[in-house]
């Protein structure tokens, strides 16, 4: 198994800390993490669930650094 694989369990956990980081309005923290989860994008879109919550956290990302 490749030391870089991580399990689902470990992606809804990175995914809901960016979603609290967010709400928090934390937009540097938010794009640290934006970009240590996008390392993990090829696993995140192998599962649909999470690559549906991926999505819609995306698109919150994007309006929170447009604001």
């Amino acid at each position: 198994m490749d030391a870089n694989v991580i399990t689902n369990t470990q992606i809804t956990k990175q995914l809901n800390e960016w979603y609290q980081v967010m709400r928090a309005q934390h937009v540097l923290k938010a794009r640290q993490l934006k970009k240590e989860i996008d390392t993990n994008l090829y696993q995140i879109e192998e599962n649909p669930d999470s690559f549906i919550y991926y999505s819609l956290l995306d698109f919150r990302y994007n309006m929170l650094i447009v604001i």
